[in-house]
């Protein structure tokens, strides 16, 4: 089972159509998804998003 996020509005270019997966372990329930979902969506306030380039660009002028 995997719980597939997605953001509101492709407002940010850069992250325009990217989903995160959080796949859950083998025989976890629909019910069980459902609590967890519920869990990230009040406890979540936020994302930090890394790319490749961000990676390279901090290396080279590190």
């Amino acid at each position: 089972m995997v719980i597939e996020v997605r953001t509101h509005h492709d407002i940010i270019a850069a992250l325009k159509g990217v989903q995160v997966d959080f796949e859950l372990l083998n025989g976890i329930t629909q019910e069980q998804a459902k609590k967890i979902l519920n869990v990230l969506n009040e406890n979540i306030i936020g994302l930090s998003v890394t790319t490749i380039s961000d990676d390279k660009t901090d290396a080279a002028a590190g």
